[in-house]
């Protein structure tokens, strides 16, 4: 048994993917006990497959190919899972790539505090000429002591995570297949088999920043991916009868990442009308689903937390509009 399993969906990454795959190989831990499940989604570049064909000859112990037609990330991370032998998992985009010791900090604070998962920070970088510019480095922040508190401050960055892989076995849990949010509702599906989380604030993995990465272009059907995604989510507690022992902390989640970073992906929408639907939805969304998300426990005091409270359509249009402007005057958005 490996002690690592990193899943690596790949769909015309080409170049980008050296990187990444470099970091796997070169990790401290050895490369004897990590392995590299690497899923070509359809690639259709004429590059990719060779690139993959080549590592995979080069380390035949390290890395395992699957093929499948393109179908996304989550059906791609879904194969792979029945694949991996390692005792943990986690999941890398094929331009992102790990720090040398990234296996061996975290599969180590993984035993040393026999824990089911563990978080890191992260750094997100560009490279100019081949050189690392790093454009902002993220501690973790903050520590989550059990997995209820996960929900309130949910890191759903799965290259910053290693989860135990009898945890996804109980769970059941798999990623929702032709939608973006993929890892936002995976990782709330995990949350109930955590019992013991521990994370380590240095950023230990590193996600690249380029054109293909960010949202500058987002389209509102894909921003809208968020609503099947969360009523997939809803469902699977409902059918595994958590819904109720969960409530608050599953409807937390849900509300903030409504009102705060899908709000800021609206924003993104070139579309005035199409930003203006979005929020409509929005607001019907919590409406039905979580009527009494305003009485929620969880929230706190301060500015965010007044807004949580009381938020209303004109509230949302206007937060949206600001940051729309934020994101064309100062190209400030997240990736």
């Amino acid at each position: 048994m490996k002690k690592v399993s990193v899943i690596i969906p790949v769909y015309n990454t080409g170049d980008l993917m050296r990187r990444c795959f470099d970091s796997i190989v070169s990790q401290s831990i050895g490369k004897e006990n990590i392995e590299a499940i690497v899923v070509d989604d359809g690639s259709t570049d004429g590059k990719s497959p060779d690139i993959i064909k080549e590592y995979a000859d080069r380390y035949p112990d390290t890395f395992k190919v699957l093929t499948k037609k393109n179908g996304g990330q989550g059906s791609a991370r879904n194969l792979a899972f029945p694949e991996c032998t390692g005792e943990y998992i986690t999941c890398l985009d094929s331009d992102d790539c790990f720090d040398p010791k990234w296996a061996e900090k975290m599969y180590g604070a993984a035993k040393e505090n026999d824990a089911d998962f563990v978080g890191c920070g992260y750094k997100a970088v560009r490279y100019v000429n081949d050189s690392e510019v790093v454009v902002r480095a993220m501690d973790m922040r903050p520590i989550c002591s059990d997995n209820r508190e996960m929900f309130i401050d949910a890191n759903v960055s799965m290259f910053t995570t290693l989860f135990k892989r009898t945890v996804l076995e109980e769970s059941g849990a798999r990623y929702p297949e032709g939608y973006i949010y993929e890892d936002t509702a995976f990782f709330i599906e995990l949350l109930p088999w955590i019992r013991k989380p521990v994370y380590i604030e240095e950023a230990l993995s590193s996600r690249t920043l380029h054109e293909g990465s960010t949202m500058t272009n987002a389209r509102p059907e894909k921003v809208a991916n968020i609503f099947p995604v969360f009523e997939s989510l809803i469902n699977f507690y409902e059918s595994r009868n958590l819904r109720d022992e969960y409530k608050d902390e599953l409807e937390y989640f849900i509300g903030k990442v409504l009102l705060c970073s899908s709000l800021n992906r609206i924003g993104f929408v070139k579309g005035f009308g199409d930003r203006r639907k979005l929020i409509n939805r929005t607001h019907e969304f919590l409406r039905i689903n979580v009527p009494e998300f305003r009485k929620n426990p969880y929230i706190k005091g301060g500015a965010k937390g007044l807004y949580l409270k009381h938020y209303n359509k004109l509230l949302m249009n206007l937060l949206a509009e600001g940051l729309r402007l934020r994101f064309i005057i100062k190209k400030d958005y997240n990736t």
